[in-house]
């Protein structure tokens, strides 16, 4: 019986092609990813992030500084007056008292009469910082105080800068000296004290009252005497 010839095998698909399908050519690149993208932008990048590192960094400065590490322990702000002493004394007696020379004022304000305050103030938390102290006149008419017209000759008798105290420790406290002139009329008054932070008050207290016998005759010009201050030694 003759032999039925055999068929010639298929040659196998080569691995990795579809049938019909051409490879890419060789030249052709792929899609760039993020990679790619960020390496093309790396200065850009570096400037940037040069930029938020030195902005964070200063942040990270003014914190240090500012906020941490003393001021962890660094008190809260407490602010209070009190009138230690209160007395009558014509201004020669008072700045004789204190050792202050009486060169520069005229005879008639020498005896302008009036009263020698001593207030003493205590500050905390305010280490660096420039208080004010500052006095005004008022009137007491029963259950009310009302503050004074300017006076006879053109003296004014409030909002009177006289001191400023910068405090150097974390809690300071002083003893001003305030020399307070008498209103020109008759009646019962107090002088109110004040200390500021600029135009913040941050705290008053008021002197004894106290009562004018009789009307005088005023400086022929106005004047402010400044206060001393010195500082409260612990016993």
């Amino acid at each position: 019986m003759a032999q039925r010839p055999r068929s010639r095998s298929r040659e196998p698909a080569q691995q990795g092609r579809s049938p019909g399908v051409d490879p890419p050519p060789a030249s052709q690149e792929h899609p760039k990813g993020l990679l790619g993208r960020l390496g093309e932008n790396a200065d850009s990048i570096a400037k940037i992030l040069g930029v938020i590192g030195t902005v964070v960094g200063g942040g990270f400065w003014v914190y240090h500084h500012f906020y941490s590490g003393d001021s962890k322990s660094r008190p809260k702000v407490a602010v209070s007056a009190s009138v230690a002493g209160h007395v009558k004394a014509n201004l020669v007696d008072y700045l004789k008292n204190l050792g202050r020379s009486t060169t520069g004022y005229t005879q008639t304000q020498l005896q302008t009469p009036g009263n020698y305050d001593s207030l003493r103030v205590r500050l905390v938390g305010l280490r660096g910082t420039t208080i004010s102290v500052k006095w005004s006149i008022l009137a007491v008419r029963g259950s009310e105080v009302v503050l004074l017209p300017p006076q006879p000759g053109g003296v004014h008798l409030q909002d009177q800068h006289v001191a400023d105290i910068r405090p150097t420790a974390d809690e300071d406290q002083r003893i001003a000296s305030v020399w307070v002139p008498w209103p020109q009329s008759m009646g019962d008054y107090l002088a109110r004290f004040e200390l500021r932070q600029g135009r913040e008050v941050l705290e008053l207290t008021d002197s004894p009252k106290f009562s004018v016998p009789a009307y005088f005759v005023a400086p022929p010009r106005p004047f402010t005497v400044r206060a001393s201050v010195s500082p409260v030694h612990d016993e």
